[in-house]
């Protein structure tokens, strides 16, 4: 398209004396200056070849002009990005830019803890480097070291006590439960300069007349605004009646709440029963309750007519559940084992 520029000076030629041959309007002129105005309208747009809605909305045409509304129109009809990104104020903070499916919308996203930004890169290394190490097995207050960014806080609750077994009995008690546990990301900013572990205790194993195991307690690394837990394991049932075998404690869960993001949460396994074989009354104690998730619990032990059975106390981790006492007809009471405690471990990033 081309803009309409004057050829001749018409009012130059006023001032020109009469006679002078340069003051006269020639048809030629004319001609020359109308050539040129019909040149710069037929290659200007007009208000006809303005897009209309539909056209704006489509997106298709080359042949129209688009106003500021008809852009607004085009990016509401196509998903709405457009405008969204239009719409978002300054964070005043590096974010990224990204859909949120959930509210249908463009949004800048912050970054959580364990990432930066490096120039026009997100760094996960240099945010991400292991400084520091705290690991609990009674309680006690963790302090926060410096240059700290992020935790990775891990709980396991005590696991339960097993079930102790009466005398001259041909029976076999459970064995307790182990402990609870959870792990989770939470940004060091949101904990204090020291913040309180607890740590669960074992629960105790049932009495030498059969009584039942005592539950663990819980575990839990707490601050003012969020606590993650593991729960203690359930005891096991003691016996009390000639051929019985009574359940092992059921397995618990954790509990992750405030400024943390779960990893994962595990229930405890619950404790095994044992068995009576045969007669004259054989019996089998299995392995106490394996500790949260990985934890394994006590040896197998097969104890023969005649003889007491002892509470299997054999277990590798912590938070396992305690074993179970057992008695094939001519034994003494036996208690069961107590369960292991809990632990807390504390992973810094900086």
């Amino acid at each position: 398209m081309s803009d309409y520029t004057q050829i001749e000076d018409y009012s130059a030629k006023d001032a020109l004396s009469t006679g002078d041959p340069d003051k006269l309007i020639l048809g030629a002129d004319i001609d020359a200056e109308l050539a040129a105005i019909s040149v710069a309208i037929a290659t200007k747009y007009d208000s006809g070849d303005l897009a209309t809605q539909a056209e704006a909305e489509a997106g298709v045409l080359n042949t129209v002009l688009v106003t500021p509304l008809r852009v607004q129109n085009w990016a509401d009809a196509n998903g709405g990005m457009v405008g969204d990104i239009q719409a978002l104020a300054d964070p005043g903070a590096d974010a990224l830019l990204g859909w949120d499916d959930s509210a249908g919308a463009a949004i800048g996203f912050t970054l959580g803890a364990g990432l930066q930004f490096s120039g026009t890169t997100v760094d996960v290394s240099s945010a991400g480097s292991l400084i520091d190490v705290q690991r609990f097995t009674s309680s006690d207050t963790w302090t926060k070291p410096t240059g700290a960014v992020s935790c990775l806080v891990y709980v396991v609750g005590g696991g339960g006590g097993g079930g102790g077994c009466a005398a001259s009995i041909v029976a076999v008690a459970g064995a307790g439960a182990a402990g609870g546990a959870a792990m989770g990301w939470i940004a060091a900013s949101d904990l204090s300069a020291t913040e309180t572990v607890t740590i669960g205790a074992g629960g105790a194993g049932g009495s030498t007349s059969g009584g039942n195991g005592s539950a663990g307690g819980a575990t839990s690394f707490s601050s003012s605004t969020s606590l993650i837990s593991g729960f203690g394991g359930n005891g096991g049932t003691g016996a009390t009646v000639t051929a019985t075998v009574k359940n092992g404690g059921t397995g618990v869960g954790s509990s992750i709440g405030g400024d943390y993001t779960t990893v994962r949460q595990w229930s405890g396994c619950p404790g095994y029963m044992g068995m009576i074989t045969d007669s004259p009354a054989n019996i089998v104690l299995l392995p106490p309750g394996p500790g949260a998730g990985y934890n394994k619990g006590g040896s197998w032990e097969v104890v023969t007519a005649g003889a007491r059975g002892n509470a299997s106390t054999t277990y590798a981790g912590y938070g396992a559940g305690g074993g179970a006492a057992g008695n094939s007809g001519s034994g003494s009471g036996q208690g069961g084992a107590n369960g292991v405690a809990g632990e807390c471990l504390v992973l810094t990033f900086g």
